[in-house]
């Protein structure tokens, strides 16, 4: 064999096998033998390229640079790039004319792999600055050359050049089939080429990468299995070199691919060594050093999501991403590392809490899009995002009108559908933000319109449909809120049935703020129709959407779940959900920040269940927290906004019981004005102005009752009267105004001549039959009724109200007796058998009174002794006439209480 041919042989021995002693052997003879042939210069500058791309020895690239590449331009510029990161090598390298075809044979002088060169350096820059006149050129290239190259090696490089560039344009949105075709290009170069050819490492991690894209979109565990397979080979293959970075990171990627499918952490903690040692790996010039911390940092922030150093990974990640962003100010993916770090410092806020995360985040991201402007549409759609996140926080308003401007420009954009609906469901979004703090109804209808778009071609099976589908029904809810419009309750309820149901349906995990606003809506139909079926499904929703929560209880939910718990206690009253709700209540407003939107909510929720607390267990230190809590809920609440008068209402509420224990006059003042304030801004139709219409007429009540004022008497009736006008039978809502009213007859009929006793006496009646099944209001309004009748000499009535009274205490009294406080209802109306006693005394019933007195002293009795020992205890002690008249009077009350226990 001739020099030259040993030569060649030797090249390909070494490019096709790997064979590092036929390099040596090559430069051997390009350094003697062959050292005068005009080749030789540039084959000893070849060679030193080869062995750079296997031992990433600097000095070898810089030997090439210095002497010139000559027709080893675009090689020398591709190789100095990729090392360097200035993308000037690659400009100059594709501008200089293209060298002559040598005709020695040798492999870097052939045509094909001239061409190849060329598209490698087209990709390169398409990949560096984003031009896609570059995708198309190397694409162009490559597919010219695969279809002329005849030699087995040279085509598989062509192959795989051109699977590369397939591969980019599928990720710009080229369709399936080009990811289909990329994926056969890499394996059909696979197939060409020897086990320990030069470019099988690379072309084993590409093919790994382009599997990868295909598990995102079949999810076949195959796929990433295969991904991983081939990625470990190639790092094992090349551990050192220029390559060795890349393989390593794309490592990485596919255990992380496979850890998001399979969940098992060492593949995530192995993912990350992997990282960290491609970076390592990879020159301090290279452009690929920002996406490579980007990756890394990324890669904490997942660990960060499930690990237990979340703190830790999150700083980390922060540090990476600060420095990614730094690094890549000009890179064509500088806007990807803003949005990444951005993410980071948004999933920090929510562990520490700290604005200054969520100020570094809007400045990261607005310094691109003031760079890139209107041509970054996600870029401005992720702004946007952070920019209400901070709105929720700090409630400024610029942040929110300047996120619905840029939505709104960017729905007004032509888009591609995907994308457009996801800005329409975000624009939604803000809008209903807007709304609760300004409560604009053009805001609302904007929303809701902007919620229906968002949803347009959604799959219903898709986390979007779920997210966007609970968004519109929370709009619909607000705007029930507003309008009372029942269809809009039954729409939110319907689309919400639908989230979960599809949820049940695919084994799927319910989100925890899907059933708290299903639990929510509920309740408010069981406000308009006083379905107990609707208020218990709203109970067992809420508990729960709390035991489904992963996020340390959000406040917002802790507090839906705490006003159920306080629901069923006024239902049922039992204070063990009482004392509770105040618990989880004191717990969520005690989690929030007081600027965020939702806070003020928070806090009257809290002060009602306290007022609750005052009322029943005669507490004052309760009702003076719940002032101070409704003060600050009232002013932490923008002046607008739609829940305000809500706010006002429930502080109006406390004053006046503190007006009630204290007869401070300017208290009541104050309350009177808080209603009539709350009720102007409320519109005629809003659900809420039946109870402050109720509210208000109490208030006016009691000012008359200190001032005598017989007009404020009779507006205080009107009041009612207009209230219950609003309401039907079956509202919950109804029986108390039932009763405010008949006792605001009673008191006006009293206080001044010419009322109607019959009137008042069948308002107190109607009051008392509307009561059935709710213990709690049954025991105030035959209180009342018996009362208001003994005082004017009704025995009768007297003696059958108190007779209720007594059966609605013995109710709550059997329902709560295994409860710390069940004897607390004890204490509600101990006077009710005396007043009995007394009235059928009046009707000459005296059995019937010694009988009424009896049962309460039974009743007393049986809170403190077991009632199956009772009688045999007496009767040990000698008091056999007592055991005697106890047993009766203890049957006599468990058959009365059989016939009182509240229902449900």
């Amino acid at each position: 064999m001739d020099a030259v041919a040993e030569l060649r042989a030797a090249e390909r021995a070494y490019q096709e096998r790997g064979d590092e002693h036929a390099l040596e052997r090559a430069r051997a003879l390009v350094e003697g033998e062959l050292g005068g042939e005009p080749y030789a210069a540039e084959f000893r500058l070849w060679l030193l390229l080869l062995r750079y791309d296997r031992h990433g020895d600097d000095r070898d690239l810089d030997e090439v640079v210095r002497a010139g590449a000559g027709r080893l331009g675009v090689a020398a510029a591709l190789r100095r790039t990729a090392r360097d990161g200035d993308v000037t090598h690659l400009d100059r390298a594709i501008a200089t004319e293209p060298p002559e075809v040598s005709g020695q044979g040798f492999l870097w002088q052939t045509g094909e792999w001239q061409a190849l060169d060329l598209g490698r350096a087209h990709l390169e820059r398409y990949r560096l600055t984003g031009s896609e006149d570059d995708l198309s050129d190397a694409e162009r290239i490559a597919r010219t050359a695969s279809g002329t190259a005849g030699d087995p090696f040279v085509r598989a490089a062509c192959l795989a050049l051109l699977a590369a560039c397939e591969q980019e344009i599928y990720l710009l949105g080229g369709g399936r089939p080009m990811l289909d075709r990329a994926i056969r290009g890499y394996e059909d170069a696979l197939g060409l080429l020897a086990p320990g050819a030069l470019p099988r490492p690379m072309i084993l991690t590409e093919l790994g990468t382009t599997l990868q894209d295909r598990f995102t979109e079949d999810e076949d565990p195959a796929d990433i299995e295969r991904a991983v397979a081939l990625a470990d080979e190639a790092a094992r293959t090349v551990p050192h070199g220029p390559d060795a970075a890349c393989h390593l990171v794309n490592l990485g990627t596919a255990l992380q691919v496979r850890y998001e499918y399979h969940g098992d952490p060492r593949d995530l903690d192995r993912a990350l060594r992997c990282w960290r040692d491609a970076l390592d790996a990879l020159p301090a010039g290279s452009p690929y050093r920002p996406a490579f911390l980007d990756r890394l940092a990324l890669g904490h922030v997942t660990r960060a999501e499930s690990g237990d150093r979340a703190e830790d990974d999150l700083d980390i990640a922060i540090e990476l991403g600060r420095t990614a962003v730094r690094e890549g100010a000009g890179a064509n993916d500088a806007a990807v590392y803003a949005n990444h770090l951005s993410d980071a410092l948004e999933e920090r806020w929510e562990v520490h809490r700290d604005p200054a995360d969520l100020h570094e985040a809007v400045r990261v991201l607005g310094e691109v899009v003031d760079e890139r402007g209107a041509r970054a549409p996600a870029l401005i759609a992720n702004l946007a995002q952070v920019l209400l996140s901070r709105f929720q926080v700090l409630g400024d308003p610029a942040d929110i009108d300047r996120a619905i401007e840029w939505l709104g420009r960017l729905a007004r954009r032509t888009l591609p559908p995907g994308h457009r609906t996801g800005i329409e469901a975000s624009l939604a979004r803000a809008l209903s933000m807007r709304y609760q703090m300004l409560g604009r109804p053009a805001d609302l209808a904007a929303a809701i319109a902007a919620a229906r778009r968002g949803l347009a071609g959604v799959h219903p099976r898709s986390m979007p449909w779920s997210s966007r589908v609970t968004r519109l029904a929370q709009l619909l809810h607000m705007r029930y809120r507003r309008d009372g419009r029942r269809r809009d309750l039954d729409r939110a309820i319907g689309l919400m049935r639908e989230v979960v149901e599809v949820a049940a349906g695919q084994d799927q995990e319910i989100a925890s703020d899907q059933l708290t606003h299903l639990a929510v809506f509920l309740m408010e139909r069981y406000e308009h129709d006083g379905d107990p079926a609707a208020h218990e499904e709203a109970v067992a929703l809420a508990g729960r959407a709390v035991d489904l929560d992963h996020r340390d209880h959000a406040p917002h939910l802790m507090s839906n779940a705490a006003a159920a718990i306080h629901d069923r206690f006024v239902l049922d009253g039992s204070f063990d959900d009482l004392d509770a709700a105040i618990e989880r209540h004191r717990e969520a407003a005690n989690a929030e920040l007081p600027t965020v939107l939702g806070y003020p909510k928070l806090l009257s929720n809290l002060g009602l269940a306290l007022q609750d607390r005052y009322l029943y267990r005669d507490d004052h230190a309760a009702l003076d927290e719940a002032v101070d809590v409704h003060e600050r809920a009232v002013a932490a609440s923008p002046e607008q906004a739609p829940d305000r008068p809500g706010l006002m209402s429930t502080l109006a509420a406390a004053l006046l019981l503190r007006y009630e224990r204290d007869t401070r006059p300017a208290d009541l003042d104050r309350v009177i004005d808080l209603y009539e304030r709350g009720l102007a801004m409320l519109g005629p139709s809003a659900p809420e102005r039946t109870s402050l219409l109720g509210s208000l007429a109490a208030a006016l009540r009691l000012r008359a009752r200190a001032g005598g004022d017989r007009a404020e008497f009779g507006r205080s009736v009107e009041l009612l009267r207009s209230a219950l006008r609003r309401t039907r039978p079956a509202q919950p809502i109804r029986p108390g105004l039932l009763l405010d009213y008949a006792e605001a007859l009673a008191e006006r009929h009293d206080r001044f001549p010419g009322g109607d006793r019959a009137a008042v006496l069948r308002a107190l009646r109607n009051a008392v039959e509307a009561s059935e099944g709710a213990a709690v209001l049954r025991l105030e309004a035959a209180r009342a009724l018996g009362t208001w009748a003994l005082e004017h000499r009704l025995w009768q009535p007297a003696a059958d109200a108190f007779r209720l009274a007594d059966r609605a205490r013995r109710a709550l009294f059997v329902a709560q007796r295994a409860h710390d406080h069940g004897d607390a209802w004890l204490k509600q109306g101990e006077d009710l058998n005396a007043a009995e006693a007394y009235a059928r005394v009046r009707l000459g019933a005296l059995r019937d009174a010694v009988a009424a007195l009896d049962g309460g002293r039974a009743l007393r009795l049986s809170a403190t002794l077991d009632g199956r020992m009772v009688a045999d205890r007496l009767r040990a002690g000698g008091h056999h006439d007592l055991a005697d008249r106890y047993e009766r009077a203890a049957d006599r009350m468990r058959r009365e209480n059989a016939l009182a226990r509240p229902a449900g």
